[in-house]
């Protein structure tokens, strides 16, 4: 990872902060503070357990620093191997899609660094506007099997400008693999483009460190990367239409200006081939993301390489504003994810998504007057996930959840008002050391659970759930709340019970996500 300049980067910026921490003392005094919590529940089995030696912090940031070269550091011994196993060697095998590559004079080379057989079922070839073009000649040579350490070289024609591979393994048919002419796998991250080449696209106005794209029907084949602390503006009335594969990720800010009169469309050229979504990675967390009645249609995964993001729409470490927003028919594992951004969120609908809705991860704000319906086509799919957040949930409506309607975890704190839900397996669930405060929440054909509170990670606590004005058809007896963990309806206890978590998981619960 540190041959990545900018891995490397933050690296040394954290190296940085660690050692200022340590030099000030500041890091010694928190630690210590924190054994003597850990020393009196101590004492009463283990007294004579020796406090650690924070003095020692100094030494180990001077050795880190000069990679352990200096004689001080020559006494730092290796753990006693009954206390720690060392890693002596190590084999890591990569993804034959990122050993494979389609190169110079259009020489097309699949390598199979894997230990199983890998079987070529099938190519497909595209031009540079996307349009099919047939490769009879390489496809007369399949299928063929690769062995482990085998390679395939085929010569394409010029006019093929990519080619998608169909592969198999003995036992699992492989995700598609798009191999782009002269385009080699992404960094460990997503970089922006120094200079990235627009003459495809003529419609997108080029200014000063922003890109604006005027009302109209545009079609983009291409997956787009702004420069970074770029701007994308996209004007009322503009309707995006993306080919398989192609996207846009920002990295800067985003302004789409949708209107009621003239909203905002993001969609796939063809709707059995998503299109690989928009992604923001905010300049700062004050940058504003801002979109306006738009529709998002569609949309597939924006994997690049190595990296494999969980969100088709994925905005990251920003100040995000949705008002008036439709995202549906989502093809991936989280149709929205944001993470570590303030959020406001006001007319948010989102539906007929194949797994999960919204995941909000490390937010903090508020979400409003809003509805989340057909969630989880396949196994799975909750409507709102909540990790670590700090959120107000007002006027939302639930219907159709293959999973949780609301999922709350890591140590989240929920506050949520006028709450309904329908046809849901699961309806408000708190977990992980969370606390969620509830008022007016109302439920109907429920499957298996109106309210839950219970501990999933061990690593959290326990969850505080509170609920007000409750009201539940036919289901007033489908709560629960687990051993060492609350569950209050009207400021009435409900009595803790056993719950085999475990087993809620691999049934219930049991997970089935695309990748």
């Amino acid at each position: 990872m540190l041959e990545d300049a900018e891995v490397k980067h933050h690296y040394q910026l954290a190296l940085n902060q660690l050692a200022t921490l340590i030099e000030s003392g500041q890091l010694q005094q928190h630690l210590n503070a924190i054994q003597q919590t850990q020393r009196k529940m101590l004492d009463g089995s283990a007294p004579l357990t020796p406090w650690f030696d924070t003095s020692l912090l100094a030494t180990q940031l001077t050795c880190l620093q000069q990679q352990y070269r200096s004689r001080e550091c020559h006494t730092i011994g290796r753990l006693d191997t009954a206390l720690h196993l060392n890693m002596t060697t190590m084999e890591a095998t990569p993804l034959w899609e990122l050993s494979s590559f389609y190169g110079d004079q259009h020489q097309l080379t699949i390598a199979n660094p894997t230990q199983i057989p890998l079987y070529i079922q099938n190519l497909a070839g595209f031009n540079a506007k996307n349009h099919s073009i047939a490769i009879e000649e390489a496809n007369d040579q399949l299928p063929l099997e690769l062995q482990p350490g085998e390679k395939l070289t085929l010569y394409l024609a010029d006019d093929v400008d990519s080619v998608e591979i169909s592969a198999t393994t003995p036992t699992t048919t492989l995700p598609k693999v798009r191999f782009i002419h002269d385009q080699t796998a992404t960094h460990f991250l997503p970089r922006p483009l120094k200079q990235p080449n627009l003459s495809g696209y003529p419609f997108i106005e080029i200014g000063d460190h922003y890109w604006k794209i005027p009302a109209g029907r545009w079609q983009i084949n291409d997956h787009l990367h702004t420069p970074a602390n770029w701007h994308l503006i996209i004007d009322k009335g503009t309707q995006l239409v993306f080919g398989p594969q192609a996207g846009i990720m920002v990295f800067g800010q985003l302004t789409i200006n949708g209107t009621p009169q003239a909203p905002v469309e993001l969609t796939a050229k063809n709707h059995h081939q998503p299109w690989a979504g928009l992604v923001v990675f905010a300049s700062t967390p004050t940058t504003p993301i801002s979109l306006n009645h738009v529709n998002i249609a569609y949309t597939g995964s924006p994997k690049q390489g190595l990296w494999r993001p969980r969100g088709a729409i994925s905005f990251i470490n920003a100040t995000v504003y949705l008002n008036h927003v439709e995202i549906h028919h989502n093809k991936t594992e989280d149709a929205l994810n944001i993470i570590n951004s303030d959020i406001e969120i006001n007319d948010l609908a989102l539906h007929h998504s194949l797994s999960d809705g919204f995941d909000c991860d490390f937010c903090k704000g508020i979400i409003n007057n809003s509805r989340f319906d057909h969630i989880g086509a396949r196994s799975g799919g909750d409507g709102i996930d909540v990790s670590g957040s700090q959120l107000a949930l007002s006027k939302l409506m639930f219907s159709h959840i293959r999973d949780k309607a609301i999922s709350v975890g890591e140590r989240s704190q929920i506050t949520a008002f006028d709450i309904e839900f329908n046809e849901v397996n699961v309806g408000l669930a708190g977990k992980d050391g969370s606390q969620i405060n509830a008022t007016d929440i109302r439920a109907r054909n429920v499957t298996h659970y109106g309210l839950m509170s219970y501990r999933k990670k061990n690593l959290f606590g326990s969850a505080i759930v509170k609920v007000n004005h409750w009201l539940c058809v036919d289901c007033q007896h489908k709560i629960i709340a687990a051993k060492g963990n609350q569950l209050i309806i009207d400021g009435q206890p409900v009595p803790p019970q056993k719950l085999n978590v475990n087993q809620l998981y691999n049934t219930i619960m049991k997970p089935d996500k695309p990748q």
